[in-house]
Parts: structure tokens; C-alpha cells; sequence
């Protein structure tokens, strides 16, 4: 399932550019409150051009740029994060937090214009990338029940994304997921 997953994030998201959004540098920069010209040179030090070829722990060893992302850093970064993630594990990444599955709820949430607005330029079947990276995750923590972060934010923000069979199976195997 996982090097399934894998080869869906590939294709779905090939070809994405940061067209001139927030790149990881650039995230650290704002996360520091830094000027605009200190942000400008930020985005200019990341020479990385493809998503593919981004090293995820050495470029954002703290595990915070995804939460200062623009809708196109968003689009870009994420489909690295989310293959790092499935290949290394969720404690592979970052410090500042007791646990990745927190951070992954903070990055994941939608529930406020701005955080809804990071993911505006995702298309569907991107979208349905990041319902099942939830879902795989949830599955490999051997989740069950709607405390766990996996969970919570798949019910309340990207299960609508999935087609309706995959959905219903889900909620079958989590029958929280229906509420």
C-alpha cells in the first residue's frame, strides 16, 4: 500500500512548480518575522526546482516551513513531506513537537480561511493523494479510534475528497468517521 501510495503522490503531483511561492527558507524567514528583502533572498537560496528532489530533513530539519507555506509552497512542498514521511516514518521529521502526528494535524487542518487557503490550488485527485496519506497513516498506527489525530483531521476536513465507495469503506472500518 505504501509504495502504491508513493507512485499516486508521483503522478498526481508531477510537473508542480513553486512558481515563485514560499519556499523553505522563505518559511523560516517568516516564521522569524524577518523583512520582506530578508524573505526575498530566503526564496532565492533554495535552489531546488523539483519536489522529487527536495531532502526534506536536511532543508527543514525542525519540521515547521509547512505551516508558513502560500498555496503554491503548499502544492510544491507537500507531496515531498508526504513521501519522506511515508518512507522514513512519522519521527523521521522534525523536533519541536511531542509527536509528528501533531505536526501532520497542525500542516493538514483546514479550519480557518488562511490554513483553508494553503491547499486552494490542490486539484482533486491531489486532494484524494492527501485523504489516503491519512488513511495509510491511520492504518500503520493501527489507529482506532477518533482521538487519534490520523482521524480527526481525515473526518473533518478531507474524507468529502474520496469517492464515495472508498469513503463508505472507511467508514465501515472506523465507524466514527461517519459523524
Amino acid at each position: 500500500m505504501r509504495d502504491s501510495l508513493i507512485a499516486q503522490i508521483e503522478r498526481d503531483f508531477a510537473g508542480v512548480s513553486r512558481e515563485g511561492g514560499v519556499s523553505i527558507s522563505e518559511a523560516y524567514a517568516i516564521d522569524d518575522h524577518e523583512p520582506e528583502e530578508v524573505r526575498i533572498a530566503a526564496r532565492a537560496s533554495d535552489t531546488y526546482s523539483r519536489w522529487q528532489e527536495l531532502d526534506v530533513a536536511k532543508e527543514d530539519p525542525a519540521g515547521s516551513a509547512m505551516g508558513f507555506m502560500d498555496p503554491i509552497g503548499t502544492r510544491f512542498h507537500l507531496p515531498a513531506y508526504m513521501c519522506f514521511t511515508l518512507k522514513h516514518g512519522t519521527q523521521a521529521l522534525g523536533s519541536y513537537v511531542d509527536t509528528n502526528t501533531q505536526l501532520w494535524s497542525y500542516w493538514l487542518r483546514v479550519d480557518d480561511e488562511r490554513a483553508s487557503s494553503r491547499f486552494s490550488l490542490l486539484h482533486r485527485p491531489q486532494r484524494q493523494c492527501v485523504a489516503r496519506f491519512l488513511v495509510f497513516q491511520a492504518y500503520a498506527s493501527e489507529v482506532q479510534s477518533l482521538s487519534s489525530d490520523w482521524l480527526r483531521v481525515l473526518r473533518e476536513y478531507w474524507l468529502r475528497d474520496l469517492p464515495d465507495g472508498e469513503r463508505r469503506g472507511l467508514q465501515n472500518r472506523w465507524p466514527q468517521l461517519r459523524a
